[in-house]
């Protein structure tokens, strides 16, 4: 996984976590000199379509001639892609300085993560002059950092189901009192069909906060995809049924910006829908040879959404009909029972793979917790092992820009031998050991090693999960094969483990081999060279398997 080259300046305010409100980050702008009154926005809230709603919008306003800006969360691969200015996302020079300018005011008023990066898009935002900016809610609505803006004249709400209930609530009416906290009085919302519950909640908070509320349908939309937009066929850049509703509110949200005098004609509204583009949303790929579909469904709504998709029309996704084989990474606080009853038919199997750094789900776990689908779960060392198959792949956003299933070469056992022989003269400088985490009886379950003289990270273990070591060429994998026992895969060059430090042991030995760091830490460790592995997570090398 490609290091962060923002973890120095946002990571420091990860101690916060989630923590909504709206003080922190309205006490910070203030002393940044208000740059949230330099741009007008509009507003897009709900649980799924948030994204595709903002991207139609802002490619419309884009070929209307309008430079707007557009925030987005969470992001795929880097922060960068959150912030757009005008078509291009914002540079990394360009972000870094930002939150950099953002850094006092963000430690004086303690920040969330989010809050500092809202903070330095609202200055990119500024600094480019931009007159128009979509915002997309990152959490909730009533109490999410977007909400800070003060010109938020239209609004977009998107289709409201349950998810992140531990923040806000368990019920469809309470998540949607969350969301309809973004009304207010002037502001003109458009939404398309809800829950009886959603809009008899979205109804009572637009006549108690002042706002307008305009109900929409779901465009017409034929087989390919295209969309009947104010009187024509058009085609839409946006994959899937789903895109009939988001569409009707991004045009919804288009009509009432035109009718406050911005310059949004219905040919540019066309031309913009057909150039909308959103990765990690029924986003068609080829590994290998095979077809591979990519979407981030993290709900249950979302689930059935995509699973609709696959029975409907698979051919239009790049897929056969008949069973489906998935690659699924769930975050621990996902409703992971009912996401895998909406996913999987009776015929399907999955491959269960970790999130990386983040709790999540493992296959063990999800067949506990839905028995009736435990036979068609497998651990992800099972596709690794040689499943080579077609597959769809759904996992949660965060890490989803990053590839799970590359090819490497094979090394037999003389050449593992040869390596870590190699690699004695560099495990032999001092040696800082950090814990990374232990179970409850104290055992070691992840551990680092840095290189003495340089302090980069040359070796991890992690008892759970499948890891990186770093060698002087040589990148291996390394996995847990019961008590005591671990193999090896090698592959790739010049991949780094990019990891964080925890609880340091600084135990300065000399000397140390491999296999004695192994024995100290994981008692009774044997390597086991593995030959015929056709696939590894974490990596991959030039030149693919021989």
């Amino acid at each position: 996984m490609p290091s962060d080259p923002f973890a120095d300046l946002i990571e420091p305010f990860s101690r916060r976590g989630v923590d909504l409100g709206l003080e922190r980050l309205t006490a910070a702008l203030a002393d940044l000199g208000h740059p949230e009154r330099q741009f007008t926005a509009v507003q897009v809230a709900g649980t799924n379509g948030k994204g595709s709603t903002c991207t139609l919008v802002h490619q419309a306003l884009l070929a209307a001639g309008i430079p707007a800006g557009l925030y987005t969360s969470p992001h795929l691969v880097s922060w960068t892609e959150r912030i757009r200015l005008g078509a291009a996302a914002i540079s990394q020079e360009a972000l870094r300085r930002q939150l950099l300018a953002a850094q006092p005011a963000a430690r004086r008023h303690g920040l969330t993560p989010f809050e500092l990066v809202t903070a330095a898009a609202f200055l990119a935002f500024a600094a480019a002059r931009v007159p128009l900016v979509v915002l997309e809610v990152g959490l909730g609505g009533r109490l999410d950092a977007t909400t800070c803006h003060p010109d938020r004249g239209v609004i977009g709400l998107a289709p409201v189901g349950l998810d992140h209930r531990e923040f806000l609530g368990s019920s469809l009416a309470a998540i949607a009192a969350e969301k309809a906290g973004v009304l207010h009085a002037g502001a003109m919302a458009i939404s398309g069909p809800q829950a009886a519950e959603v809009a008899a909640v979205f109804r009572q908070r637009a006549a108690a906060s002042g706002a307008s509320l305009r109900w929409v349908e779901p465009l017409a939309q034929r087989g390919d995809g295209t969309l009947l937009v104010e009187g024509q066929w058009s085609p839409c850049g946006l994959a899937g049924a789903v895109q009939a509703h988001n569409a009707a509110v991004a045009l919804g949200m288009l009509q009432a910006l035109a009718a406050r005098g911005w310059p949004i004609g219905a040919a540019a509204i066309r031309q913009g829908f057909a150039a909308a583009h959103w990765p990690g949303r029924l986003q068609q790929h080829h590994w290998h040879g095979l077809p591979l579909l990519l979407d981030g469904a993290h709900n249950p709504a979302a689930a059935a959404a995509l699973r609709a998709e696959l029975d409907g029309d698979p051919a239009r996704h790049g897929l056969a009909a008949g069973r489906r084989h998935w690659v699924l990474g769930m975050l621990a606080n996902k409703q992971a029972a009912e996401i895998l009853t909406a996913l999987l038919g009776p015929e399907d199997r999955a491959w269960i793979v970790p999130v990386p750094d983040h709790a999540s789900w493992r296959a063990a776990e999800l067949a506990a917790a839905c028995p009736a689908l435990a036979g068609q779960l497998q651990p992800a060392d099972d596709l690794a092992a040689g499943q080579v198959q077609p597959l769809l792949a759904s996992q949660e956003f965060y890490g989803a820009g990053h590839p799970r299933f590359r090819w490497t070469r094979n090394l037999d056992a003389a050449q593992i031998r040869q390596a870590l022989q190699a690699s004695a003269p560099t495990l032999g400088n001092p040696q800082q050991v950090n814990v990374l985490e232990r179970g409850p009886s104290g055992r070691v379950l992840a551990l680092e090693i840095r290189d003495g003289g340089e302090g980069r990270v040359v070796l991890r273990l992690d008892a759970i999960r499948r890891s990186l070591v770093q060698l002087p060429s040589t990148l291996f994998v390394v996995e847990p094969q019961g008590p005591g026992r671990w193999r090896f895969v090698g592959g790739g060059f010049g991949h780094g483990a990019g990891l964080s430090q925890a609880g340091a042991i600084d135990l300065a030995r000399r000397g140390w081999t491999l296999p004695a760091i192994l024995e100290r830490y994981y008692p009774g460790t044997q390597l086991q060279p593995l030959s015929g592995l056709r696939g590894s997570a974490f990596g991959s090398s030039p030149g693919g398997a021989p």
